[in-house]
């Protein structure tokens, strides 16, 4: 059996693949970010680069299970990749005995990785970090103290083809084509035995009913709700015996008839990238070539894509076979359709297309795609100062940026009794001295137990970007490992 079968489950073959070519850069050691290269590793990522200058200490031991007292002296980097490989033989993690400033400092080291790691970085280094990666990686940040961390994540735009909606369904009974059409026609409802009127599906009915309707009424789908209780009435007239399942299915669904809308959210992504050059999206232009081609294919046809998805239903099953074929060879035909659009497309702006289950694979998903806008550092934190509410979290918040100032500028690992990094905590956050004590009185030092429940977070975020699938949060995420809780500050714009 496939070791990853599992986790497969949840994003597929083809995610997995992402994750086994995905490459990620961690500059710097720490309990939180071990715990986060752990995660990645036993899922099954393809490289990890551990980036660190220092030798291991008793304090890196008491907060890491991957650091034995045999290893003292020895490089934190080092050690941390030789263990952690140890787990997953399919994965390559290598280890670098140096500072994580030569990469920071050096774009060229950092242009092959896609998604970054950093820890305990100033507000100014984190902001020369970002512009040397912004247009070619996400910027992930774990900082552990104590009781108290957070995990911050920078990106200029994130896109999502797979968000794993509850359902894909859409039936496009308004507008039926002739395959659906003439599959009801040849229906009689009339001259069906009781049994068979039973399992008739009721997609069948709702074509039938609003067949019904129309001739009533000479227009499109019921919209107001007096004409969708008659038009519930019309659907409940087929019943023959009590509480009938297929016409009960069939009035719960009633709402499916009405004519869908183009998602607001995926409006507002045809208004983004209209009149755009879409080379200006860097990582995401396929994505967004993509998006323009289906905003051409909605103005040809007036509707999206069908994605071929059906739920389950009341019907025998050479009549819901049936009706699963013709859904599956319409959605076939509707992304052949969409595949010339956007082969057109790419041909006049003279770009790479996307790949035929890409393009598929868009197609099937295209109403429930997103695209989140981010922000960087210095404006994620002004941003998070600004909130009103959640007034602890932000303290935590403002106490850990002062802590990570404090230790890069005087090239410290903890602060034992050091009254100026009390200080130094006070003046990033001045009030809430609860909030700043959590953090100093940590004296920079790591609870296990804090740094896995983040390292475990940071992991999961990362493996959202990695696949495109799912939605990462944005952008700030603190823990309280006290109070049990968490607030994530949300900072950029989704648009779905």
């Amino acid at each position: 059996m496939n070791k990853y079968d599992r986790q497969i489950r949840l994003w597929s073959e083809a995610g997995q693949g992402s994750l086994k070519s995905a490459r990620h850069l961690v500059l710097g050691v720490t309990a939180a970010t071990t715990e986060f290269v752990k995660n990645m590793v036993l899922a099954g990522i393809g490289h990890v680069t551990i980036v660190d200058g220092n030798s291991v200490t008793e304090a890196d031991r008491s907060a890491s299970f991957f650091m034995h007292h045999d290893v003292d002296g020895s490089n934190r980097a080092q050690v941390i990749a030789q263990y952690i490989q140890s787990l997953n033989d399919e994965a390559e993690v290598v280890g670098a005995a140096e500072n994580p400033n030569h990469y920071i400092q050096t774009p060229e080291l950092l242009a092959s990785y896609d998604i970054i790691i950093t820890t305990r970085l100033a507000d100014d280094i984190l902001m020369q970090l970002w512009k040397n990666v912004c247009k070619t990686s996400v910027l992930i940040q774990i900082d552990s103290y104590g009781c108290v961390g957070q995990v911050r994540s920078f990106f200029l735009w994130h896109t999502i083809v797979d968000s794993h909606p509850e359902s894909r369904v859409e039936l496009y009974l308004h507008n039926l084509w002739s395959e659906i059409e003439s599959y009801s026609d040849s229906i009689d409802l009339e001259a069906l035995e009781n049994h068979d009127h039973e399992h008739i599906a009721f997609v069948v009915l709702l074509i039938k009913a609003l067949q019904e309707w129309k001739r009533r009424h000479h227009n499109g789908p019921p919209s107001t709700l007096p004409e969708k209780k008659e038009f519930k009435a019309i659907i409940k007239a087929f019943e023959r015996t009590y509480d009938q399942e297929n016409v009960s299915e069939a009035v719960r669904n009633a709402w499916r008839v009405s004519v869908p809308k183009v998602p607001e959210g995926l409006s507002k992504l045809f208004e983004i990238q209209e009149g755009c050059n879409l080379r200006e999206f860097g990582l995401q232009l396929t994505f967004f070539s993509l998006v323009r081609a289906l905003k051409q294919f909605v103005a040809k046809y007036d509707r999206l894509p069908l994605s071929g998805d059906l739920p389950d239903m009341k019907s025998d099953t050479a009549g819901y076979n049936r009706i699963v074929e013709i859904y599956r060879t319409k959605a076939k035909q509707d992304a052949e359709q969409f595949a010339r659009v956007y082969l057109n497309l790419c041909q006049l702006e003279g770009l790479e297309p996307a790949s035929q289950s890409e393009i598929e694979h868009f197609c099937k998903n295209c109403r429930h795609i997103r695209a989140l806008r981010g922000v960087p550092p210095n404006e994620d934190k002004r941003l998070n100062l600004r909130v009103h509410e959640d007034s602890e979290f932000k303290s935590i918040f403002s106490a850990i940026c002062g802590a990570n100032e404090y230790l890069y500028r005087n090239h410290l690992t903890t602060w034992y009794g050091d009254q100026s990094a009390a200080e130094a905590l006070r003046d990033y956050s001045a009030h809430y001295a609860d909030q700043v004590g959590l953090v100093y009185d940590s004296s920079a030092e790591e609870l296990h137990s804090v740094s896995a429940f983040l390292g475990g977070i940071a992991a999961q975020e990362a493996t959202k970007f990695t696949l495109h699938q799912y939605t990462p949060f944005m952008h700030t995420l603190v823990y309280d490992a006290i109070k049990q809780a968490t607030h994530v500050f949300l900072n950029g714009e989704i648009f779905n």
